[in-house]
């Protein structure tokens, strides 16, 4: 029998409103333990107050629904509508995607749900049933053992046949199909009804003679063409090599219907960290001016060109008037020439606009430097993020602590740091059930690698926050210091080379101490000439090229 969870959670409000004794109505909707014979119910009974999770509704009585209801311990009842408050519906069940193996392997969304499992039903089992496949089995059979675990359930893995208690759901969750489908990527609602031409259908059940009308198999999804001369009848695109359209009867197929998703709520754009919000306008105003700023000097040094080149425009016209007359043919071309440029004058007729920036901006450099010291504390202290709720897992984010009479290590944080590859990986463990969950931080083409921020971006991607947007947005660095990977035309040679700064001494570099003590072994750092660039900042891990490094601590 396919049981309907309901699968909301209420509240006792009087449980008064409970029937003991109904065995035959408890074992007609398939809980046959929600009721006893009079005299042998061996069940702790609930209290007003107490929360339960409501099954599956039976029928009327007295002008109220009878439910089966199911207590935290696992144990069941049949309750009164008028003893029970309906309490808000909580965030939907997790869901695992599976095939399903009545459709020809077409993957179906199963709900995974928190109660006791039957015999013939998908489980996902916890522990050490991961280690097989993914960890989701049949139930195979059942044991009721009275050990405080509730009965345990039985399942074939490996030839081996292994055993869970119900643990009240910690062990093991049952797996209940939906009408959800996923076919090419897109989720479809399968729907029992009558197809309408241009819709998608999957066939559920084919007739023997199927071979006959297009050669298709249970699984195969088509689009319907035409109506059909019996009722429900469909033609539907054939695979069949001939062209040959097959035609499906009412009975063997099911409409795909695409499931329409709301559209989200736009998050609001992420703060600055735990700068109070004056400080994060103030930061956010200095960065954008360092941003026009820049493009304005551009824009400057394009009309000054444009200018200069005005200016000769000019000049050259006049001297073009003392020429000889033989060399009339020159004078044309120039002229020629002359009325190609003139455009530009025209748009450089109007001087450029000043806007200079703010007294309180801060440099560009001081910028970069406040976030990575603020991307270090990030990860320096992780018991900021206790509480957080771990994805791919069903415990929060529990910090190392030392407790006075105990020691307890939930989560370990590794920080795998590739320079090289411009790599910051971040892993959380958790200790007891060795589950991980990884965040990754990769530098783009073009930019300075940082180990540290580096670092608070893969832990927050492994947390499952949201990345503060001045990780994502830091400007690059300025000023080159002892330490940076820089890269430039090293001894004046003819390709950029990558080297780390052992030493500066005016705009003079020096890739190695050496190097420092003879004045005459050095390198211009010239970026605006040459194309010098930082490569990477972090000034640790002894420069360029690190090998992958970790960084592992208590989280």
């Amino acid at each position: 029998m396919t049981k309907i969870i309901d699968g909301r959670k209420a509240e006792i409000t009087n449980s008064l409103q409970v029937y003991t004794n109904w065995v035959t109505l408890a074992t007609e909707h398939g809980y046959p333990k929600a009721a006893y014979v009079y005299g042998s119910d061996p069940r702790v009974h609930l209290n007003d107050g107490d929360t339960v999770t409501m099954l599956t509704s039976t029928f009327v009585h007295d002008g109220a629904m009878i439910w089966v209801v199911q207590a935290r311990n696992g144990e069941q009842f049949l309750y009164s509508e008028k003893g029970l408050r309906i309490l808000p519906n909580e965030a939907p069940a997790p869901i695992t995607v599976l095939p399903d193996e009545s459709l020809g392997g077409t993957l179906r969304e199963y709900r995974e749900v928190k109660r006791k499992a039957a015999v013939g039903e998908l489980v996902k089992v916890f522990g050490h049933g991961r280690s097989d496949g993914n960890g989701v089995f049949r139930v195979d059979s059942i044991i009721d053992e009275d050990d405080g675990c509730g009965e345990t359930i039985r399942y074939v893995s490996g030839g081996r046949t292994l055993g869970t208690p119900y643990y009240n759901g910690g062990a093991y969750v049952v797996l209940e199909p939906t009408e959800i489908l996923v076919i090419d990527g897109e989720r479809l609602r399968e729907v029992d009804r009558k197809a309408a031409v241009g819709e998608r259908v999957i066939v559920t059940k084919p007739e023997s003679d199927a071979e006959d009308y297009g050669d298709y198999g249970v699984g195969d999804a088509y689009t319907v063409t035409a109506f059909g001369t019996d009722y429900y009848g469909v033609f539907v695109a054939a695979k069949a090599a001939d062209g040959k359209r097959a035609y499906l009867y009412a009975t063997e197929y099911a409409v795909l219907e695409p499931v329409e998703t709301a559209t989200p709520t736009p998050e609001p754009a992420p703060l600055l960290s735990a700068q109070p919000a004056e400080s994060q306008a103030a930061a956010n105003v200095a960065v954008l001016t360092l941003k026009v700023t820049e493009l304005e000097a551009q824009v400057k040094a394009l009309t000054d060109w444009h200018r200069r080149a005005a200016a000769e425009l000019r000049v050259a016209r006049e001297d073009i008037v003392l020429i000889e007359e033989g060399v009339s043919d020159d004078i044309k071309a120039l002229e020629k020439r002359i009325s190609a440029l003139e455009p530009f004058e025209r748009k450089v007729a109007s001087g450029p606009v000043d806007n200079t920036p703010p007294s309180f901006a801060k440099s560009t450099q001081q910028i970069r430097d406040e976030i990575v010291e603020r991307a270090k504390a990030d990860v320096s202290d992780l018991r900021k993020f206790s509480g957080k709720k771990i994805p791919n897992d069903s415990v929060s984010f529990w910090p190392k602590t030392e407790l006075p009479h105990a020691y307890i290590a939930m989560h370990t944080v590794e920080f795998v740091v590739n320079s090289a590859k411009r790599t910051v990986v971040a892993i959380i463990r958790c200790t007891q059930d060795g589950l991980t969950t990884r965040g990754i931080a990769k530098c783009a083409p073009g930019e300075t690698f940082n180990a540290h921020i580096g670092r608070a971006i893969a832990l927050h991607r492994a947390l499952g926050l949201t990345v503060p947007a001045e990780y994502l947005n830091a400007p690059g660095p300025t000023e080159v210091r002892v330490g940076d990977v820089v890269q430039t035309y090293l001894y004046g040679g003819t390709a950029l080379t990558p080297f780390t700064v052992a030493g500066i001494r005016g705009h003079k570099l020096y890739d190695t101490a050496s190097a420092y003590d003879r004045d005459g072994c050095y390198t211009p750092f010239e970026p605006e000439k040459t194309g010098d660039h930082i490569t990477d900042d972090s000034r640790e891990n002894g420069g360029f090229p690190a090998a992958p490094s970790a960084l592992k601590g208590a989280a």
